[in-house]
């Protein structure tokens, strides 16, 4: 409390308040759904006097209401740089999901619509704050609607609620809806409710944004061009792709599964050997090819089988008559995906992202009974419709070689460690709960 008071004292916009709290709670907000009560300490007297509160309706759009309510009775607002409380975020999509990651397009669209119609009309003797809940509105349209419109299966985009927009925006200043000539061909499209031209308006638009992407970004193109051509072409049966560590070495389980494909079924297969380093030698006679390049997407799209130790791209997508073997490459001695309680150091999206790449995988790999039970939890693999193979891991057959003492005496000699001593290897791996 203290330094909020003294934050009051050292206002920052002494001239002008009202801009200070508008910028501070509405303007700087990314979207509606962002003008959100997180992060604020509020006098309870001034809830009380005004009789302030939720408007329980919404589900999705509490928030937004609140603030606006707040604004138009509050005149002292103070900004606190210092973090004094650190909120954690679990992000679990698929068990879990935040409000805002709740699937209801139909629900959410309607409430959208009827928070922000509700937030003009409580700000409508306050200019300020009813400009910047439209100028979000505007945001919105070009932003994520124009997309939906151009791209969704869903019809209702161009239907009702091109419809429903098209009265929204005559509620919007005629200033807001001039910041861009995109946005001024595009609303008034709208407005007049003319379907095929906003959809070529906002197809060359979007054509504009992907060129720049490209330019900007060689593998945008490869992309492009796995999703809009080489998918299209054929799938070559008896083609195997392998990657290990996203590239970084001829490795794993997937190296040890390529050997002995190559050493005891001579010419029936094909092999693709994904690596960083192109100027690898690899025995057998493997095409090697760089990740994230042209021909890796190609054979992305072409190859029939896949033996990959770590997740497949994002933006990969696996075809119908394509295998996808998952070896994975270690024992969770930690815990990982969905057994984590938070994901502290990967993307806030990591877990809706693993669960829909663990979709493509045919069959996964087990290295003991130990790990085949935690797979099933962190990988949330079933037992109906996803396969489990309780192997071992390929890579550790050689701990059962017929010759394994010979094998490790040649690897003492190899890095000169004396032969009369027992060699223990301690290889710690990364700490999630350190990031702090």
């Amino acid at each position: 409390l203290e330094k909020v008071e003294r934050k009051q004292e050292e206002h920052v916009y002494d001239n002008e308040p009202e801009q200070f709290k508008i910028d501070l709670l509405i303007r700087t907000r990314h979207a509606l759904r962002n003008v959100s009560c997180l992060n604020l300490l509020i006098k309870r007297s001034l809830i009380e006097e005004n009789y302030i509160s939720f408007k329980e309706e919404f589900f999705w759009y509490t928030d937004a209401p609140f603030v606006v309510e707040l604004l138009k009775y509050t005149n002292d607002v103070s900004f606190v740089e210092d973090a004094l409380l650190v909120k954690r975020k679990h992000n679990d999509p698929i068990n879990r999901p935040a409000l805002s990651q709740i699937k209801d397009p139909d629900g959410r669209f309607d409430e959208f619509i009827e928070a922000h119609n509700y937030c003009l009309e409580i700000s409508k003797d306050y200019p300020s704050i009813h400009y910047y809940i439209n100028a979000k509105m505007a945001n919105y349209f070009t932003s994520f609607f124009a997309k939906k419109v151009r791209r969704s299966e869903d019809d209702k985009w161009r239907t009702t609620r091109f419809d429903i927009m098209a009265k929204v925006l005559t509620r919007i200043e005629p200033e807001l809806l001039k910041k861009s000539l995109y946005r001024r061909r595009l609303s008034k499209a709208c407005m007049n409710h003319d379907l095929k031209k906003a959809q070529k308006i906002i197809a060359a638009h979007l054509a504009g944004v992907k060129a720049k992407k490209i330019f900007k970004n060689k593998n945008e193109m490869n992309k492009y061009l796995y999703r809009h051509k080489y998918k299209n072409e054929p799938i070559q049966k008896n083609l195997v792709m392998f990657e290990t560590f996203r590239g970084a070495s001829y490795a794993d389980s997937p190296k040890y599964i390529y050997e002995y494909l190559a050493k005891y079924f001579p010419g029936q297969y094909e092999f693709v050997w994904v690596l960083n380093d192109t100027k690898t030698k690899l025995p057998y006679g493997g095409t090697v090819v760089k990740r994230m390049t042209r021909k890796y997407a190609y054979y992305l799209a072409v190859c029939k089988y896949f033996v990959f130790n770590t997740r497949q791209p994002l933006w990969y997508r696996k075809r119908e008559g394509q295998v996808f073997l998952e070896t994975w490459h270690g024992t969770p001695l930690k815990r990982l995906a969905f057994d984590q309680e938070e994901v502290t150091a990967a993307s806030p999206t990591y877990k809706a992202q693993f669960y829909r790449q663990k979709q493509e995988w045919d069959y996964l790999i087990a290295p003991n009974a130990f790990s085949s039970e935690i797979f099933k939890s962190c990988f949330m693999y079933k037992d109906e419709g996803d396969t489990m193979l309780d192997t071992g891991y390929p890579r550790n057959d050689l701990l059962s070689d017929p010759h394994k003492e010979e094998i490790a005496k040649e690897l003492k000699k190899k890095v000169g460690i004396p032969l009369d001593k027992k060699v223990i290897l301690y290889a710690p791996t990364w700490r999630d709960d350190e990031y702090y």
